[in-house]
């Protein structure tokens, strides 16, 4: 199936627009246009908008802030509906991911938010922290874009939501039903979306440095064999702090902090946290026994839609994050997880039917992780 970037205009695109200026692409996503439109319709928002385990907000025409969930029998105020996390629920949501944007690892991808205008709406002039894909589903949507290399410093301190405080805009479009936009982090942009307009941004993570760091830090403190001290010798001088007393101290923190597993497993389960963990369905409960394992191949699995995975290979075997949860194996699941994680499915026939492979796949159905689906179609 045809992406918006194949490999010629992926290596242009690298090189000229990402992080440094926007990108249009007429129809570019308009493949799985009709898939798209009925999970993000308009009925399938407000009621997602009404649950509790979903993150949803309402900027009104006056850009006062509403935050969801709200009630079955609420009146929503008119202005931009904002219902994050929807590839959580819809299959179509997640074909998006698996091919129109094929092209990155799927846990760069933060979530998919889809916005509803509700009249003439918008949410204002502002920017993000974070790249974003914004396709046009329904409707039409004005965009209006600056120069961009906005920071916090640039927003107004007394507004609800994020609004920039100076506005000049350098480009102006207009974006149809399967249109594509790549907005760089920092780059502020206005869209107004007429009466009905839905917009799905597709939003890439982009952490802080002080948000990594104080992630990692709390990773650490959480590890019990971490019991390191800082001085082994008793120190004699004055009561300056000298050059060795920083030397040491940058020995003993880069000793913990640049070790290469507890890097790779602390950015694993950082990079696949669920914002809800109860959003997984209720767990796949296998038969026991010998029947266990003659039942892997006869069976194909899927993630859950939810679902985030990844993996890290060292010499000491494979670690395999699921859902900001960690496990150790061996290479042999190697194939299979590889499998999994670019597919979002495997077929029971390529797991081994025994050993620390099996032990892996039914921790993941017990966990909810993946769910078994007999019907699936394999190409």
């Amino acid at each position: 199936m045809p992406i918006f970037l194949d490999d010629a205009t992926l290596t242009r695109f690298r090189k000229h627009y990402w992080r440094q200026c926007h990108y249009f692409v007429e129809a570019g996503c308009a493949t799985l246009l009709p898939s798209l439109q009925i999970a993000s319709c308009a009925d399938n928002l407000h009621r997602l908008a009404r649950r509790e385990l979903v993150e949803s907000r309402i900027v009104d025409n006056n850009a006062h802030l509403h935050l969801g969930p709200f009630a079955d029998d609420e009146t929503l105020p008119p202005g931009l509906l904002m219902v994050q996390g929807i590839e959580q629920y819809f299959d179509g949501i997640d074909e998006l991911l698996k091919t129109d944007f094929g092209f990155m690892p799927r846990w760069r991808i933060d979530d998919v938010m889809a916005s509803l205008a509700m009249g003439e709406a918008s949410c204002g002039a502002h920017f993000d922290r974070y790249d974003v894909f914004l396709i046009q589903i329904h409707g039409t949507k004005m965009w209006q874009l600056d120069s961009g290399e906005h920071d916090e410093r640039d927003l107004d301190p007394h507004a609800s939501v994020r609004l920039l405080r100076d506005f000049s805009a350098k480009t102006r479009l207009t974006a149809g039903p399967g249109d594509v936009l790549y907005i760089p982090a920092g780059m502020g942009h206005f869209g107004i979306g007429e009466a009905d307009s839905i917009t799905l941004s597709v939003g890439v993570r982009n952490p802080t440095l002080v948000e990594l760091v104080s992630h990692l830090a709390d990773h650490v403190v959480d590890d019990e064999n971490e019991n390191s001290t800082l001085d082994e010798e008793l120190q004699i001088g004055t009561a300056g702090i000298g050059v060795s007393d920083i030397d040491n101290l940058r020995r003993k923190l880069s000793a913990v902090l640049l070790d290469e597993t507890l890097l790779a497993q602390w950015y694993g389960s950082y990079v696949t946290e669920l914002r809800e963990p109860e959003i997984l369905a209720s767990p796949h409960t296998p038969n026991g026994g010998t029947n266990r394992q003659l039942a892997i191949a006869e069976s194909n699995y899927e993630c859950a839609l939810a679902t985030r995975i990844s993996f890290f290979q060292q010499a000491q075997g494979l670690i395999v994050f699921v859902n900001g949860q960690i496990y150790h194996t061996t290479e042999a699941a190697l194939p299979w997880i590889k499998i999994l994680c670019a597919e979002r499915q495997v077929n029971g026939n390529q797991i081994p039917s025994e050993g620390e492979s099996a032990q892996l796949l039914h921790a993941l159905l017990d966990s909810g992780a993946i769910l078994p689906r007999e019907n699936i179609a394999y190409d």
